[in-house]
């Protein structure tokens, strides 16, 4: 029996822990997209926040074939952008969202256990009609697992 995706359940998680935080989503207007919508078609009304698959690793802890075995680990980005000129307003949203996010357990769909990593934010910056924008992504690990912790 092959294991499931992480990922999709992985970044479900996430973005409902976002959503569930007022402050977080009162700073960014409500504007939380999930990957598979990718960028909301009007790009200039910011800030706002997209939840990104970004890659998975699946594992098998060996065990006899009924075994809960199967699980993964599920890099997840949440990419946050801003027409400000200044880096506060993005350095703001990444501290509301490692607030809303913090290392620990998670509920994931499907899976007995899960453990929420943040690992790095990166700072790449993009031009919409010439202008600079601020985009930062942070990075989180949903380890995942069939078996209850």
């Amino acid at each position: 029996m092959a294991a499931d995706s992480v990922l999709y359940p992985g970044a479900a998680a996430v973005r409902a822990l976002l959503a569930a935080n007022a402050t977080f989503m009162a700073a960014i207007g409500n504007r939380l997209f999930p990957d598979a919508d990718g960028d909301p078609v009007d790009r200039t009304v910011q800030p706002y926040a997209v939840v990104e698959s970004l890659g998975e690793t699946p594992f098998n802890t060996m065990g006899t074939q009924s075994a809960l075995k199967w699980g993964g680990e599920a890099t997840i980005g949440i990419r946050l952008k801003s027409l400000s000129r200044s880096e506060a307003e993005i350095a703001q949203l990444v501290g509301y969202v490692r607030a809303a996010l913090p290392d620990g357990s998670i509920t994931v769909s499907g899976y007995g256990s899960a453990w929420l990593t943040y690992l790095v934010t990166d700072t790449p910056e993009d031009f919409i009609a010439g202008r600079k924008v601020r985009e930062w992504i942070v990075q989180y690990q949903v380890t995942a697992h069939q078996e209850a912790a």
